[in-house]
């Protein structure tokens, strides 16, 4: 079936009445499957050389991840050899599949991971993963949609044709990501919507749909980006109120549809407007003052805008604005912006302080890529009108010598404003 390690031998010993003792077989069956799970599955698999303990020990493991890794690498027949040890390896083993992860050029060899997916729907598997490495070359199978065990669902670069008569979802599905997937039809809406139990959704560059709508009771966290969609609307979500949607890279095209994706998102609690969703919204001219929003559920919003341009802080004085009971806010002062300055240099000095400012905004993070003094315009603003503010803290994106004006600014700071905690990060990358 593949190349398994060799016996070694202090085992070998063992089994042969020397004097080493084999203390690893000696353990209990979960301590074994501990050890298992902690290898990738090939290797999880040639442990069934190091003896008569270990021969079956990994066909009781409740996880397979079944990539490409399988077979030797470089082999012109590799996807095709790849199924057959992912056919053998599922054939192998009685026991339940709780989760596995199926990766390959699956188009190749389709009607075999065809067959894989039938196997793990009718073993009962929970958590289920497939990518295919070329964007819609494979055809999700129709068994997929009589899995009522599936409650973790992950599709990458796959295309899922429309469901059979008869499907309403999948009954306990929990959590959907769709990574680069291709929709036919309304495929998207009927597995949202059908899925009552739904509760997490990421949507990242699918195909097959100018118009995602989004309706669901139970959803508390929705993450979208790189959409290839011109209208987003969040119709029916109410439990995001509990919980957070994160939104970057959309469609310029999107941006004259704001209104409903805004009043789709009022009851959201946590927001994140990341990379090039301020920038989009400013490509047509869009004017926020005439958006009649309230956030009233909103307690953190993290927002990536250039401080130095009048367009993006008008964004961000927009939300702190219609954001009443606003605690937290954190700002990435994007460095892929143009550093020419914009905005009016009396802005936040002529701005009436917002009411979440008076009362509610506690905790404030700037991170930034270059010291300008938009920066400490703006902290100004916040200190001197922020009654609940008790920390800022100022992150900064490059080398510590090109930060010491901004941190003299600060020290500076600290002793007019005592009452507001006032700290500097240098961020490093791991």
């Amino acid at each position: 079936m593949m190349e398994l390690c060799p016996q070694n031998s202090a085992t070998a010993t063992a089994n042969a009445g020397g004097g080493l003792e084999d203390h690893l077989s000696d353990l209990p069956q979960h301590l074994l499957l501990s050890i298992l799970s902690l290898l990738p599955t090939r290797e999880a698999v040639a442990t069934s050389s190091l003896s008569r303990r270990w021969r079956n020990a990994w066909s009781s493991l409740p996880s397979l991840d079944l990539g490409t890794e399988l077979v030797k690498a470089g082999a012109s027949s590799a996807p095709k050899a790849w199924a057959e040890v992912v056919l053998r390896l599922l054939s192998f083993r009685d026991a339940p599949v709780l989760r596995c992860r199926i990766s390959n050029a699956l188009e190749k060899c389709r009607h075999d991971v065809d067959r894989a997916i039938g196997i793990l729907v009718d073993r009962g598997v929970r958590d289920l993963g497939v990518g295919s490495l070329r964007v819609g070359a494979y055809r999700l199978p129709s068994s997929l949609f009589r899995c009522d065990s599936i409650r973790v669902l992950e599709l990458r670069g796959c295309l899922l044709g429309l469901p059979p008569q008869g499907f309403d979802g999948f009954p306990r599905l929990e959590t959907l990501r769709l990574v680069e997937a291709t929709f036919d039809g309304g495929t998207f809406d009927r597995l949202v919507r059908g899925s009552s139990v739904l509760e997490n959704l990421v949507v990242d560059g699918c195909f097959g749909f100018k118009k995602l709508v989004v309706s669901s009771p139970t959803l508390r966290s929705f993450d979208v980006a790189c959409n290839t969609w011109e209208i987003l609307e969040i119709e029916h979500a109410p439990r995001l109120s509990q919980s957070s949607v994160s939104l970057s890279f959309l469609n310029p095209k999107h941006t004259s549809d704001l209104r409903p994706l805004l009043q789709g998102l009022v009851r959201v609690g946590r927001l994140s407007l990341q990379d090039d969703f301020v920038w989009v919204c400013f490509q047509e001219g869009v004017s926020w003052k005439h958006f009649p929003a309230t956030f009233s559920n909103l307690k953190k919003l993290a927002i990536d805008a250039n401080l130095r341009k009048g367009d993006d802080v008008g964004v961000v004085s927009w939300f702190l604005e219609n954001s009443p009971n606003l605690a937290e806010l954190s700002i990435m002062d994007h460095p892929l912006v143009s550093a020419k300055r914009t905005l009016d240099v009396n802005h936040w000095r002529t701005k009436a302080p917002f009411h979440c400012l008076i009362h509610h905004l506690a905790k404030v993070e700037i991170h930034f890529a270059a010291e300008h003094e938009c920066i400490m315009e703006f902290m100004t603003f916040l200190i001197e009108n922020g009654r609940a503010l008790r920390q800022i803290t100022a992150i900064s994106l490059v080398r510590q010598e090109k930060t010491f004006k901004l941190k003299q600014s600060l020290l500076d700071m600290q002793k007019r404003f005592p009452w507001v905690r006032l700290l500097f990060k240098n961020f490093r990358k791991v």
